[in-house]
């Protein structure tokens, strides 16, 4: 059995990204290192761990992009973390159950 967990999320990733997070990068060369940086940050295999990669990638765009550094503070929040770590336990307690 075949399960697209983050098909949804990853549309939001997209979103995410193309539509906000790309008004913030300083320069064109930037764009694949920060998506994948933010990828980074929504793939982690939990909260803890995708709260440590937003804190050292906000410290990451300090001087290079101050703005999207703020972006990042104020739009990748703990809570979506959170909502996302839900759906995934959600995912995996229902699996289980099967």
């Amino acid at each position: 059995m075949a399960v697209f967990g983050n098909v949804p999320w990853q549309g939001y990733q997209f979103q995410m990204l193309q539509k906000n997070a790309s008004q913030y990068i300083p320069r064109q060369a930037m764009k694949k290192e920060v998506s994948a940086d933010i990828r980074t940050i929504f793939n982690a295999p939990g909260r803890e761990q995708a709260e440590i990669l937003l804190a050292k990638n906000v410290k990451k765009y300090e001087r290079s992009a101050p703005r999207l550094a703020d972006w990042m503070k104020v739009n990748i929040p703990s809570e979506i973390i959170h909502q996302k770590t839900q759906i995934l336990e959600g995912e995996l307690t229902f699996i289980q159950g099967l």
